[in-house]
C-alpha cells in the first residue's frame, strides 16, 4: 500500500501521540526532569531519523510540539516554552525542541557536503554560492 507524503507524516504524528498517552499513565509518578527524559529519549529519538532524511509536512512540527507540552505539563504551565528546552545548568529542562533540530540536521548535512573527504570539488561550487548569496545582503 502505497501512502502520500501527508499521510506518512499523520501516521507518524499518530504513533508518537499514542507513545505519550501511553506514558500519561504514570505522568503523576514522573518528575520535570524524568519527563524530559522520557520524551527526549524514548519519543522524540523515535522521529530523528525520519527529520534528518526528509522534509517534514506543513503543520507537523508545531501540531507535534503542542500535543509534547500538554504532556511534559500535563495542563499545568509553571514557566515560558523556551525556558524548557534550556540547558538544566541554564535553568531549562533540556527538553529538545522539534524546530530547532530539523535546522541542526540540516546544517550537518550541509557540513557533511562541505567538508567530507574527496569532495573538494563540490565544495569549490557550495562555496562560491555562498559566497554569492553572502553579498546579496
Amino acid at each position: 500500500m502505497h501512502l502520500s507524503p501527508s499521510e506518512n507524516w499523520q501516521n507518524l504524528e499518530g504513533g508518537v501521540i499514542e507513545q505519550l498517552r501511553k506514558w500519561k499513565r504514570i505522568l503523576r509518578c514522573l518528575s520535570l526532569r524524568g519527563r524530559a527524559r522520557v520524551l527526549n529519549q524514548l519519543v522524540l529519538s523515535t522521529l530523528w531519523y525520519r527529520l534528518n532524511t526528509l522534509v517534514p509536512a506543513p503543520g507537523f512540527l508545531t501540531n507535534l510540539q503542542t500535543s509534547i507540552l500538554e504532556f511534559f505539563w500535563s495542563g499545568m504551565h509553571w514557566d515560558p516554552v523556551g525556558v524548557l528546552h534550556l540547558p538544566l545548568k541554564e535553568g531549562g529542562q533540556g527538553l529538545k525542541c522539534l524546530h530547532t533540530q530539523v535546522h541542526v540536521f540540516r546544517l550537518q548535512a550541509l557540513q557533511r557536503l562541505l567538508y567530507s573527504a574527496g569532495s573538494s570539488t563540490w565544495s569549490i561550487l557550495v562555496h562560491a554560492f555562498l559566497r554569492h548569496f553572502q553579498r546579496l545582503r
